[in-house]
């Protein structure tokens, strides 16, 4: 095979944009194509464009060798909670090299798990308890459609806040994106109070809101995220108490909205959209006898949390410790 056919399968891998991890990890260079992507749609793209040009295409095991041996690419799959915690166990047991502290570490993991699966249980069966469960659901790209031009442009990110309420079995997706917002905690702090509004205005006598979430400290479990739930609560004085539960690392109490998660990409993979306003037409499908309540955020719906929580002394809450 020429250098010119190898710099030709290089120069198309690299046209296709990248997109962001739903994990914020600055300690990896891995880069991710969008999920409707995969090595062969890739070469079928790369062979249309050989022929277009009237050029003769590498083998598509050749255009695979230089995608795995030259790139340091995946696809952008939905997200899946796997526990760091029980995989090094279980590898460890495998290698037969589990210690006393390895099993005591893992005893009280399994012992946190199953209470935090059963305080779980508990707020689901109250009913005299509001609660409400939230997560930050993959990155979305927009648009999406079986066009192969689309495939090398540049996409805008769009972002949803998902939630379930407990007492009226209600879905709610807070819809924003890259132009306004990101996935920081000053982000999902803003769409938490937006969403915690909404909560309010459907059950004004609330006195008392539980919500769960995951335990992702730079998303959920921060002074951002206290500071406006502290705020929340100034400004909403007929609200007495929030309380915030999250799960034990690597095992969702949220099914709820990972149910949601996964009925919105059922969804998308079977519809096309080209904006934000085609997208939001897409959620609202997604559950026709229960319809989601879609909030599109605006700018004016985000504050600068982070900015005040600093004026207070929150470095003296082990946030990484609360479960």
């Amino acid at each position: 095979m020429d250098a010119n056919q190898k710099e030709e399968v290089k120069a198309h891998i690299s046209s296709f944009p990248v997109v962001e991890s739903h994990y914020c990890r600055a300690n990896t260079e891995r880069q991710y194509l969008e999920p409707t992507l995969n090595v062969l749609r890739m070469y079928d793209l790369y062979r249309l464009k050989c022929s277009e040009n009237g050029d003769t295409p590498v083998k598509e095991s050749y255009y695979r060798l230089i995608f795995n041996t030259e790139f340091n690419l995946s696809f952008h799959a939905p997200k899946k909670d796997r526990c760091d915690q029980c995989e090094a166990y279980e590898t460890a047991v495998k290698q037969n090299m589990v210690s006393q502290s390895d099993e005591y570490r893992q005893t009280k993991h399994m012992a946190d798990k199953t209470a935090m699966r059963q305080e779980r249980q508990k707020d689901r069966e109250d009913k005299d308890t509001l609660t409400v469960c939230f997560d930050l659901q993959n990155v979305i790209s927009c648009p999406r459609a079986e066009i192969s031009s689309f495939f090398y442009k540049r996409k805008l990110n769009l972002y949803n806040l998902t939630a379930h309420s407990s007492q009226t079995k209600k879905g709610s997706v807070l819809c924003g994106q890259r132009t306004m917002s990101g996935r920081g905690a000053n982000d999902i702090a803003s769409a938490l109070v937006k969403l915690l509004e909404r909560v309010l205005h459907d059950h004004p006598e609330a006195t008392e809101i539980v919500t769960w979430s995951d335990s992702c400290e730079p998303q959920n479990r921060n002074s951002i995220i206290a500071f406006a739930i502290a705020d929340f609560l100034t400004r909403h004085p007929q609200v007495k108490r929030i309380t915030m539960k999250y799960s034990t690392p690597g095992h969702s109490a949220v099914q709820e909205v990972d149910n949601m998660h996964s009925h919105i990409e059922k969804a998308m993979a079977m519809s096309e959209f080209y904006s934000p306003l085609s997208y939001t037409c897409v959620l609202l499908k997604v559950n026709r006898n229960n319809a989601y309540e879609i909030v599109q955020m605006k700018s004016t719906y985000f504050y600068d949390f982070q900015a005040c929580s600093k004026l207070f002394q929150y470095k003296q809450v082990p946030f990484s410790e609360v479960s």
